[in-house]
């Protein structure tokens, strides 16, 4: 028969094995999550980082569409003022030659 401090001794290296396998587990079980977690946020990142890409691409290709729209909307305000500048010039060229006449006409 055992003595009780060797039961008792017994009782407590069980009781400490149990506590070590506990803790060993928890340990485990912590670092599963954690590397879980890991990889869960390192995959938010790269679909954040892709999307990020995808809509920087897109905002450069409207800054180049909006560059050369305004580029073109230049160039048609430079022809506008061309002719309106040649059809004013015309119309003063008329208007002059008919001032030119009448005086013709008043002094003949």
């Amino acid at each position: 028969m055992k003595s009780p401090a060797s039961v008792r001794d017994s009782h407590v290296s069980a009781s400490i094995e149990r506590f070590q396998n506990l803790a060993f587990n928890y340990n485990q079980i912590c670092k599963n999550n954690e590397s879980e977690d890991v990889n869960y946020l390192e995959k938010l990142l790269r679909e954040e980082r892709a999307t990020f890409q995808k809509r920087k691409a897109v905002l450069q290709q409207q800054v180049e569409l909006l560059t050369m729209q305004l580029g073109e909307a230049s160039e048609r305000e430079k022809q506008i003022k061309k002719n309106h500048e040649i059809i004013l010039g015309a119309l003063n060229q008329k208007i002059q030659e008919k001032e030119t006449s009448i005086e013709i006409l008043r002094i003949a």
